[in-house]
């Protein structure tokens, strides 16, 4: 049921000091101060892990790292004994296990209301790799709106610093191998829910959004086929080093004036200066950091 459970892509960066999805795909920190994409793996079989930092040593020091569930990936372990599995790995000073709560959404794929459905208690974490697994539990036909599975550490002591990958959460009694996916299956699931063009070299000048056309002096669009349909519209965003390119008029930064994107399309209006009514034009990457981006996360 989980979506790049081993850590393998990220499209938003490797490390992060904030919280929410911001190095590794679907994995969101909540509650913590690091967030990090490593290369230290329990075997040559994974290619990255994923590391979190917990809140500074209090009250208050834990992390807590978690994947919401879409609806309908949820449906065929509805009514179903499920098993949670993953690899973890101490690297911080603290010896508290890990624990895992699972909660289901109380309407469908809306996350602002949570239920807990079960309470897997805890697992032991060393300095060195190991695979642990969670007593089985059941997820309810009402779980059929989604579910939200939070991994955590809870330390009033220390600050809290461990890896985990090959996160399985599967229907069954019991935790089977690690099902590994070709990396282009993997990249399509995660940008169902987060698409981001990829950085240039050098100085960029790659074409982003084609079909552009200036409207008026000040107006232009353009729009972007997207590999895999979205779950839903996105919100849509410019890196900085986006550029628009008018054959009649010269180089300008574009503002998003208006998102006419689709789950399947990535378009906009774009306010431009100089524009001529009529003249083709398009959004290219001025900068390596320019980029066009599409978010329709849980």
């Amino acid at each position: 049921l989980f979506i790049n459970g081993d850590m393998s892509i990220a499209q938003r960066g490797t490390t992060s000091s904030s919280e929410g999805i911001n190095t590794v795909d679907r994995w969101r920190l909540n509650t913590g101060t690091q967030q990090e994409q490593k290369t230290d793996t329990p075997d040559a079989r994974f290619s990255n892990s994923f590391e979190a930092t917990g809140t500074v040593s209090g009250s208050s020091g834990y992390a807590v790292v978690y994947q919401r569930i879409e609806s309908k990936n949820v449906l065929p372990a509805c009514g179903q004994t499920c098993t949670l599995s993953m690899y973890v790995k101490n690297t911080g000073t603290s010896t508290v296990d890990v624990t895992v709560e699972v909660y289901r959404a109380n309407s469908t794929d809306d996350f602002s209301g949570l239920t807990l459905v079960s309470a897997l208690g805890n697992q032991a974490i060393t300095t060195s790799w190991n695979r642990i697994t969670f007593p089985s539990f059941t997820v309810p036909d009402a779980a059929a709106t989604g579910l939200e599975v939070r991994i955590f550490r809870y330390d009033a002591s220390n600050d809290q610093e461990w890896l985990m990958t090959g996160c399985q959460l599967e229907v069954g009694s019991s935790a089977s191998d690690f099902e590994f996916l070709p990396v282009d299956v993997n990249l399509f699931r995660c940008q169902r829910y987060y698409f981001k063009t990829q950085d240039g070299v050098g100085t960029g000048n790659a074409i982003l959004m084609t079909g552009g056309i200036e409207s008026s002096t000040s107006s232009g669009q353009g729009s972007l086929t997207l590999p895999t349909e979205m779950r839903t519209t996105p919100t849509l965003s410019f890196g900085s080093g986006v550029r628009f390119y008018s054959y009649g008029s010269s180089t300008v930064t574009p503002t998003i004036a208006g998102n006419r994107s689709t789950s399947s399309n990535l378009s906009a209006v774009v306010t431009i200066s100089g524009g001529t009514n009529g003249q083709a034009g398009y959004c290219y990457q001025g900068a390596t950091s320019g980029n066009i981006i599409g978010d329709a996360e849980l």
